[in-house]
């Protein structure tokens, strides 16, 4: 099993992509802003994705998944003013699952994603390498 998202979950994040990108112009760049620079963005209508950390390796079928993704993970902060500490990360997690109500596995594959990777990132410095096998290590808990 290469990808491990279910066609649920890429259904709720590809509608909610679609929803946001008509509201908001999506940029990609290779480089960390400031929450506030990018939370300023958003104000004025942008969408700034950082590109650096992006791992092949997620849970998505495709790139372009991810993104979507990554968009939607992103409006959510900004939408709701929940910055990237593990706090803010948690309550984005939550804020996803409001989308996800009956879908437990869907809900847990969310926890592992952005939950378990902050407190990586923030433990280890540097992002997942291989998103697959550490949502893989936690699913089988």
């Amino acid at each position: 099993m290469s990808k491990i998202a279910s066609k649920k979950l890429e259904k709720v994040l590809v509608d909610n992509y679609i929803k946001i990108i008509e509201n908001y112009k999506v940029s990609f760049v290779n480089k960390n802003y400031s929450y506030a620079f990018l939370k300023g963005m958003f104000n004025n209508g942008n969408i700034l994705i950082n590109l650096d950390g992006n791992s092949t390796n997620n849970i998505f079928e495709s790139k372009t998944l991810n993104l979507c993704f990554r968009i939607w993970h992103d409006y959510i902060h900004f939408k709701h003013d929940y910055d990237f500490s593990l706090k803010g990360e948690y309550l984005t997690y939550k804020k996803h699952c409001e989308y996800l109500k009956d879908l437990p596995y869907e809900q847990r594959l969310l926890r592992i994603e952005i939950v378990y990777q902050a407190a990586y990132y923030l433990r280890n410095g540097k992002f997942v390498e291989d998103q697959i096998e550490f949502t893989k290590q936690f699913l089988v808990l």
